[in-house]
C-alpha cells in the first residue's frame, strides 16, 4: 500500500510543479504579448509600474523616481503600463530598453515592482510595498 501512496505523492508532485511552471510562462508569455516583442534570453529583471492600480501613491512616486533615475543595463526591462492618470511618460519614451503601454488589463502582478527572470522563466516576483520601498531603493542604489 506504500508503495501506490508514494508513487501518488511523486505523481502529484510533479503535476503540481508542472502547473506551477507553466502558470510563470504565463506571466512571460501576457508581458511578450503586450509588448508585442520576445524577451531577450538576456533580460534577468523586469521593472513593472502599472498604474492601473496603485496602492500605495508614495510607494508609486517613490518608484518611478527611482527608475526614471536609473540606467538600465542590457539585462533589465522598464515596462510602464500607462492608462492615463498618473504617470508622466515624457520622461520614459527615449530611455532604452522601455515599453510604454496603454493596457487597462496588462497584468495582476505585480502592480509596481520587479519581475526577476531565470533561464527565461518567471523565477520570482517583488512587489513594491510601503514596508519594502525603501530597503529596495537603498539597496539597489548605485
Amino acid at each position: 500500500m506504500e508503495k501506490h501512496v508514494m508513487k501518488y505523492l511523486i505523481l502529484f508532485s510533479l503535476i503540481t510543479l508542472s502547473i506551477a511552471c507553466s502558470q510563470k510562462d504565463l506571466i512571460i508569455q501576457n508581458i511578450e504579448k503586450n509588448i508585442g516583442s520576445k524577451i531577450s534570453k538576456e533580460v534577468k529583471k523586469v521593472y513593472i509600474i502599472n498604474e492601473n492600480s496603485i496602492a500605495c501613491i508614495k510607494c508609486f512616486n517613490a518608484f518611478i523616481s527611482y527608475v526614471q533615475d536609473k540606467e538600465l543595463d542590457k539585462d533589465e526591462l522598464l515596462i510602464v503600463n500607462n492608462t492615463g492618470n498618473s504617470v508622466d511618460i515624457d520622461s520614459f519614451k527615449t530611455k532604452k530598453n522601455t515599453y510604454i503601454m496603454h493596457d487597462y488589463d496588462f497584468i495582476s502582478e505585480p502592480h509596481l515592482g520587479v519581475m526577476y527572470i531565470k533561464n527565461s522563466k518567471t523565477d520570482s516576483i517583488l512587489n513594491i510595498t510601503p514596508e519594502n520601498i525603501m530597503d529596495f531603493i537603498t539597496s539597489n542604489s548605485r
